[in-house]
């Protein structure tokens, strides 16, 4: 490849007047001398300004313990981290100023949420290894403040200009700022260290942040067969092609990827994005074989993330057997989608019971024992026909008639179709016979509905459509005379609020009716400005809030918990907080995304167990910031007094609160034209600023959580998770819980014996009670 003049790895010319002053001093003279230093492929490039040519520091060249840290790395790899961790420990204890080892070591201690150790042992390490800036680089890496981090490894380089760990440090905290200079960054430090396998994966990370996807690939393929790091390579590739929208290039590199790294998030990721595209047949058999070949492969597979994946694959391929056999050797708790596919899996293999009785276990009793719920009558029926008392439920006629009118009437469509198909194969006398195909074909048809109803909206997320509410419902009209041989959407009532948007009253006529029969709860509108979304869920509770209690409500108001959501509003599908959603006149509550919630919450604790209780006893470091939560979340998670046999309903009511407050401050605010003088004001309050707006609900919804919810500890655990998060832009959730923490520490000011403990990484040493008390305070002043 030959080089005309100097050029950028982009292959655009720089100036050649730039000049740089020797030694690095600030992060302007060395972008500058990277802009100077060619960054092209194959050509001889001069060394960048501060970077010398040779580095010293660069691991895995066969260094004392460089063997048993890479072993450490394998484990890891493997998902068995607590083993990795006994490793390391005997390594440090020979090599206590093994760097890499100690850097997997964070990682590891980071994801165990023991950010309070690792902080103190930073601070630490800076004065026991006076003189050694790896001692900054290691305290740099659990920095949480990008610019704090950015000082760290600086001082590291004017420290020691030669130290590979500094660079590699340095490149790092430049990406989420500069991605154009941590790429030049990553490019120099490649080339020095010869394509080192560790630079290699944040090189190609920065490439393709940059959208240069083929650079990046290049890069991955030099990782093909890095003995350190099997299989980063294949899969930087996949990922790579993937972002580049080519998925057919990206399939051979990702099943090579996954012979290597099984437990690997981004590999589990990809094969489930492929399953969820729709794969050929041949494809599947692919994927399963790349799983199934080697033993090892399918079990850290299945152990870390992969079960679902693994057991669709088996019964897609005819085998329910086997698909079940995995699901049940999945570790607990199992998530939503697993235990649903638990369930189906039993019908598959006709085992109708097994599949009532395990429904029944993931259903709240909770929900269809209280007599508020309208909806209990038709879960009881499921729950108590004759074929819930018989080893056999479809050995009478009848009976199968009748537990597919009860799988119906739930809207268990799917499971009603299926249990009809398996009763057909022993009822063939004709009246029992022709019921039970009335019903498979009438779930049949409103499954096409529904799938089609999806399928618009979904295409309406993918095209940005700016088609109207009136628009969308004439076609879905058109779709359900083509399917039903009716139209169910008719003309519904809507709600239409000014600036805010349009929706179709969920419990009104029309489409909302027509799934209700079937027990699916529908939210389907457009906010101002936006797409048309939707939202459809399988019911299991729905009851008429009052208006008693500390929050009352200004109006008539639902509260509708569902499970089995078919159809995924646009912020659900983008990674949005789905638990529960207030809208004008009802809240919802999303059961999975609950269950989700509180599952975190139990792998929590269990991993704190796993470590013997360690973290509890772990120091808090001295110099957090006010708001910086460190670990606390984790350890009001595990200080609670809640049963891990009970955090479901702790989630769920923390979720009802919040929600709650969302449906007071709605009375209060809309329509705007009814409440104008209070939406001046507030406007007036936030700047006029509509994200200002947004967070300041937010707060005070999670403030109604702390103040009248049974679980405090787990609400200021959901507000330390959100202050850790890295969303450091402002979602308005993270701004109302910061303002809302800002609140809660000025409150523990004013008390003197609590003043000390005026700042979230020490929230867990604070009796709730005085949280429960101020929280209270604010609600009076929010809602007087």
């Amino acid at each position: 490849m030959q080089c005309g003049g100097v050029r950028n790895f982009a292959g655009q010319p720089v100036p050649h007047e730039v000049q740089v002053p020797g030694g690095f001093r600030s992060a302007a003279l060395l972008a500058a001398g990277l802009m100077v230093f060619g960054l092209a492929f194959g050509c001889s490039i001069p060394a960048p300004a501060g970077m010398p040519t040779e580095l010293h520091g660069v691991p895995w060249r066969g260094g004392p313990g460089d063997a048993a840290v890479l072993e450490a790395r394998q484990l890891a790899d493997a998902g068995r981290a607590r083993e990795a961790l006994d490793l390391l420990e005997g390594v440090l204890a020979e090599h206590p100023r093994h760097v890499d080892a100690h850097r997997l070591r964070q990682d590891l201690l980071r994801e165990r949420g023991r950010i309070g150790r690792l902080r103190v042992e930073a601070d630490a390490r800076i004065h026991d290894w006076a003189g050694d800036p790896s001692a900054l680089y290691l305290a740099g890496r659990i920095e949480a403040d990008s610019a704090v981090q950015r000082e760290r490894f600086e001082a590291v380089l004017e420290s020691d200009p030669g130290l590979f760990w500094g660079w590699l440090g340095y490149a790092y905290a430049w990406r989420g700022v500069d991605a154009a200079f941590a790429t030049a960054l990553y490019e120099a430090l490649y080339r020095r260290t010869e394509g080192h396998p560790v630079v290699g994966v944040g090189f190609g990370a920065a490439l393709r942040a940059l959208g240069r996807h083929d650079d990046a690939i290049k890069v991955y393929a030099s990782l093909r067969g890095a003995t350190a790091m099997p299989g980063v390579g294949d899969l930087g590739i996949a990922e790579s092609h993937i972002a580049a929208d080519r998925r057919r290039e990206a399939w051979a590199p990702l099943l090579a990827a996954l012979a290597e790294r099984p437990a690997d998030p981004g590999v589990q990721r990809l094969t489930a994005s492929f399953l969820a595209g729709g794969l050929p047949d041949t494809q599947a058999e692919q994927l399963l074989d790349a799983i199934v070949r080697d033993s090892r492969v399918a079990r850290v597979f299945a152990e870390e993330g992969g079960a679902g994946i693994f057991a669709e694959l088996l019964a897609r391929r005819g085998d329910p057997a086997a698909a079940l056999e995995v699901l049940r050797q999945a570790p607990e708790p199992l998530s939503p989608n697993l235990r649903r596919a638990l369930r189906r899996a039993r019908l598959a293999l006709g085992d109708v019971a097994g599949f009532l009785g395990a429904l029944r276990l993931d259903i709240p009793a909770s929900l269809l024992a209280d007599e508020r719920n309208q909806l209990r009558g038709l879960w009881t029926v499921l729950w108590t026909g004759p074929w819930s008392r018989s080893p056999e439920p479809l050995s009478a006629g009848a009976d199968a008639v009748g537990l597919v009118r009860a799988l119906r009437d739930v809207g268990l469509l799917e499971e009603g179709e299926l249990v009809a198909s398996l009763a057909l194969l022993e009822h063939a006398d004709r009246e029992h016979a022709g019921q039970l195909g009335a019903l498979r074909d009438e779930l049949r048809r409103e499954l096409a509905f529904e799938h089609a109803l999806r399928s618009a909206v979904y295409r309406g997320y993918e095209q940005q459509s700016e088609q109207t509410l009136d628009e969308f419902l004439a076609t879905l009209a058109g779709v359900s005379q083509r399917i039903l041989g009716e139209d169910v959407v008719g003309k519904p009532s809507t709600f239409e609020v000014p600036l805010v948007g349009e929706l179709v009253d969920p419990f009104g006529e029309g489409v909302a009716r027509h799934l209700a029969r079937y027990n699916r709860h529908l939210v389907l509108g457009r906010r101002a400005g936006g797409v048309i979304e939707a939202l459809v869920m399988t019911r299991v509770s729905r009851i008429d809030l009052d208006d008693a209690g500390p929050l009352g409500l200004l109006g008539e108001a639902r509260e509708v918990i569902g499970i089995d959501r078919g159809v995924e509003a646009l912020q659900g599908l983008i990674g949005g907080d789905l638990a529960g959603v207030a809208l004008l006149n009802h809240y919802v509550l999303d059961l999975d995304a609950v269950r989700e919630w509180a599952d975190d919450l139990v792998e929590q604790r269990q991993i704190v167990a796993e470590d013997g209780s360690a973290l509890l006893t772990d120091p808090v470091p001295e110099n957090a910031g006010v708001l910086d939560p460190v670990d606390v979340g984790w350890r009001l998670a595990c200080l609670s007094p809640v049963e891990d046999s009970a955090m479901l309903e702790a989630v769920l009511d923390t979720v009802r609160w919040h929600e709650r407050a969302h449906l007071v401050d709605s009375f209060r605010y809309l329509p705007p034209d009814q409440n104008l003088f209070r939406v001046i004001s507030l406007a007036f309050e936030h700047g006029f600023d509509a994200l200002s707006v947004e967070s300041s609900m937010e707060g005070r919804a999670e403030t109604a959580a702390l103040a009248f919810g049974a679980y405090p500890r787990i609400v200021l655990a959901h507000v330390a998770g959100f202050l850790a998060a890295g969303d450091r832009g402002g979602s308005p959730h993270r701004r109302g819980f910061e303002e809302l923490a800002r609140r809660l520490n000025v409150g523990l000011e004013s008390l003197p014996e609590h003043a000390a403990k005026a700042r979230v990484s020490r929230w867990h040493e604070v009796p709730v009670e005085v949280f429960q008390m101020l929280a209270r305070q604010l609600a009076a002043e929010y809602w007087r």
